[in-house]
């Protein structure tokens, strides 16, 4: 079964404006409670963070990705 709503390209857009609205409320309204939340981080902070943890995270996801490219692909040699 088909269920189907037909609805006006007016009543479509006023959905679609509303959605967005509603995400972009509740997104802001999360990063201020974040922010509210969690103390600040000092600059050294930020630094380490950065180098030992996001660095290698980010090394590590390129790695992983090109692994998942090279064998879905079926190209490893």
């Amino acid at each position: 079964m088909d269920a189907t709503l037909a609805l006006p390209s007016v009543v479509v857009a006023l959905l679609q404006v509303t959605a967005f609205a509603l995400k972009l409320v509740f997104f802001t309204w999360l990063q201020i409670v974040i922010r509210w939340t969690l103390p600040r981080f000092r600059y050294d902070q930020l630094m380490r963070l950065g180098w030992q943890g996001l660095l290698p995270l980010a090394l590590a996801n390129v790695v992983v990705s090109a692994l998942v490219v090279v064998l879905a692909t079926g190209w490893a040699a």
